[in-house]
């Protein structure tokens, strides 16, 4: 293709389409991003250049919008998440799906990628994601409908090693289309743990990071005894839980990373003996050591935690280059 892509971005976070976009040297405008937390938005101009950024995609006027090429929304997941109350559309969050619905019918993407947790998938017994195809199925712009595809897609089978399970949804208008689209698959995960690691920390920020509270001493010692590890092997653990059966203890791979804000939130890595930095939880979710980290530390584990991988994103458009028609 030779023109730029016209790309709009809503609830995308900290734009890990963007990145993938970046990584894959793919021409773009990004015409509109959208976020309603002000902290997102600080770090998203401090790395990014939308042509507009939205506080709020429930208060702009969707008919205004131009047209565009490629839609991403990571609409949120907290209604449908297992660690949430899972009110699906009975949280206004969770509303927020009909939002980017009247957005690809004003916008008239030639396709779209939505993306959410596992849980979304099976909330009130599948009726949530059987209701959200039917919406899908019934899409139409300039009298086209689109083929919409869904997987479940995790972010260790495209070379990082964390375990992150989300649903993507793609819809491809129907006469854009080449041929049937099919998702990446799998491929071995080579990359080691200790190449995501920071080799340089001051000491201030290392003693911060290693600090632990005599509870989470008590977790990490009854680990060592009750695994009969080594300390110096690369087991990840959630220490900000009430008993060892709770911390996700994980070996050569992260857990899926969370949203929590600030450094309780983050593993604590066995190998370095401290906990996860921000600058890798970054690099676990794909993110370019160019991204610039422009507000307090503690906000980036949340913002990281909430946010696509860039690394199955890229994989997604490689195997989208393949189907699509501009």
């Amino acid at each position: 293709m030779k023109r730029k892509l016209r790309v709009g971005t809503d609830c995308s976070g900290i734009e890990a389409p963007i990145q993938a976009l970046q990584k894959k040297n793919i021409s773009f405008l990004h015409l509109w991003s959208s976020d309603i937390d002000p902290v997102v938005r600080k770090s998203i101009l401090g790395n990014y250049n939308p042509n507009v950024l939205y506080e709020n995609i429930c208060e702009r006027n969707h008919k205004t919008l131009p047209k565009i090429d490629l839609y991403f929304a990571g609409f949120p997941c907290q209604s449908f998440s297992t660690l949430g109350k899972r009110k699906g559309f009975n949280d206004e969050r969770g509303n927020i799906f009909y939002e980017c619905i009247q957005t690809i019918s004003h916008s008239c993407p030639t396709v779209f990628i939505l993306e959410n947790v596992k849980g979304l998938m099976n909330h009130d017994q599948g009726r949530t994601f059987q209701h959200i195809q039917n919406v899908l199925s019934k899409l139409k712009v300039h009298g086209q409908k689109y083929n919409v595809y869904y997987k479940l897609l995790n972010t260790k089978n495209y070379n990082i090693p964390q375990n992150r399970e989300r649903i993507y949804i793609v819809g491809i208008l129907e006469n854009h289309e080449k041929k049937p689209f099919e998702f990446p698959k799998p491929i071995p995960l080579k990359k080691k743990i200790k190449s995501f690691l920071e080799k340089k920390i001051p000491q201030t920020k290392l003693e911060k990071l290693k600090f632990l509270t005599n509870h989470k001493k008590n977790l990490l010692q009854s680990f060592f005894l009750k695994k009969n590890v080594e300390s110096n092997h690369h087991w990840f653990l959630n220490l900000n839980v009430s008993s060892i059966q709770r911390t996700g203890a994980r070996k050569d791979i992260c857990p899926c990373l969370l949203a929590g804000e600030g450094g309780n939130c983050t593993f604590y890595l066995t190998s370095v003996g401290r906990k996860l930095t921000p600058r890798e939880y970054l690099r676990l979710q794909g993110f370019s050591n160019n991204f610039k980290i422009v507000v307090p530390e503690r906000f980036i584990y949340k913002q990281v935690g909430n946010s696509m991988s860039v690394n199955v994103l890229v994989h997604l458009f490689q195997s989208l280059e393949k189907s699509i028609k501009w």
